[in-house]
């Protein structure tokens, strides 16, 4: 059975950064209108969420570009308003303060 060849492509736009034998998923921070539901970040454990002033700001790790726009898709359902998103360079330890509850 063959892939689908977007599926390829996109994957070797993003692909997982590999330090070692340790392989890391790319981080990413997304900016929101409003404080954001905890609803709206179940099962995706792993990102951050800090309240500013009229925006929540998410960061942390994402598997790969399908579970980016999974979680977009999460936050259109609940109708919440995306203001920016933007890919990390650098990673962010996944040491959980900071998430809703």
């Amino acid at each position: 059975m063959s892939e689908a060849p977007g599926a390829r492509r996109q994957e070797r736009r993003n692909p997982p950064i590999r330090l070692g034998a340790v392989v890391v998923s790319p981080c990413y921070e997304i900016r929101v209108l409003g404080i954001l539901p905890a609803a709206a970040l179940l099962d995706f454990d792993l990102l951050i969420a800090s309240v500013e002033p009229a925006e929540t700001v998410l960061r942390g790790p994402l598997q790969d570009q399908a579970a980016l726009l999974g979680l977009l898709a999460r936050f259109e359902t609940f109708g919440v308003e995306v203001l920016e998103v933007r890919r990390l360079c650098h990673l962010i330890p996944p040491d959980g303060a900071g998430r809703p509850g």
